[in-house]
């Protein structure tokens, strides 16, 4: 199996509604297009609820892992890695499509082969990236 675990984005809708729905920044919708199209199943990175499946409905919220301290991000990191054994075991090939402050917490906990995708790509190269695949 191969998961996509994309990183959600500052930019929300004000309305509860599926994840996927939610995130409404430009780089989410590219990034989330992108899984959808080449991996088996998209999950969604969130500071607040870890991993998501696309269609969980969820309230609009203010956090980002820029905000967690060392100890949260490192508690963080261990729950989502939980949550991706739980949801996909320790055989499916992850690819991460995250800012690093998504990925960096929770490689330590994975058992998981991985690929970080645009990895050291600022956000517009990121979309550039997008654009071109």
């Amino acid at each position: 199996m191969r998961a996509g675990l994309v990183g959600c984005g500052r930019s929300k809708s004000s309305q509860p509604g599926p994840a996927n729905a939610l995130y409404t920044s430009s780089l989410f919708r590219k990034s989330y297009d992108y899984s959808q199209k080449n991996y088996d199943v998209t999950y969604i990175l969130s500071a607040k609820h870890g991993l998501m499946e696309s269609d969980k409905v969820i309230e609009p919220y203010d956090l980002t892992p820029a905000a967690f301290l060392k100890k949260d991000a490192t508690r963080w990191g261990a729950y989502v890695a939980r949550q991706i054994r739980d949801k996909v075991g320790n055989d499916a090939y992850l690819y991460f499509l995250a800012g690093e402050r998504y990925y960096n917490p929770i490689l330590p906990f994975l058992r998981n082969p991985y690929q970080i995708l645009m990895k050291h790509l600022r956000t517009n190269q990121r979309q550039r990236w997008l654009n071109e695949q």
